[in-house]
């Protein structure tokens, strides 16, 4: 069965996200080229700013996929109930822990980007501060009352 050009869309964009996280964790913010991010993706220039208006744009998309993955994983950890301080550290621990398996390209992102300054970083955290106060909110509070 041939792929439809808006099924083949998405496919084309998450290729293109992949390879600027390879080239950014390859050769940080200010050495990647959005020329080798589309060649590595197999399109074009033209596509790469069709999806990602600028490489400031894939930058910080990669940002907001770990802080989205550890404030949605960690929101589901303090909503189930625990027993102890301990165990629901432990559980937060273990979300840690995964988001460092599963995205160890993006951590050596965010630690690139914390010696530089942690400007991108700070800009997605910021963005997300009322939840992720809630998140952590929810999560200690029950133990503290």
């Amino acid at each position: 069965m041939k792929k439809t050009a808006k099924a083949a869309a998405p496919d084309k964009k998450e290729a293109i996200f992949k390879a600027a996280i390879e080239e950014f964790v390859e050769h940080g913010f200010d050495g990647a080229r959005t020329q080798s991010i589309a060649k590595r993706a197999g399109v074009n220039k033209a596509l790469l700013h069709y999806y990602f208006s600028s490489k400031e744009k894939m930058y910080e998309q990669a940002f907001e996929t770990v802080a989205s993955f550890i404030i949605e994983r960690l929101s589901e950890v303090v909503e189930v109930e625990a027993d102890s301080v301990e165990e629901r550290l432990s559980r937060v621990m273990d979300v840690y822990i995964e988001v460092f398996t599963e995205y160890a390209d993006y951590i050596k992102l965010i630690l690139q980007d914390a010696m530089r300054g942690g400007r991108v970083l700070k800009k997605v955290i910021f963005a997300k501060m009322p939840r992720i106060v809630k998140v952590y909110g929810t999560g200690v509070s029950p133990f503290f009352r």
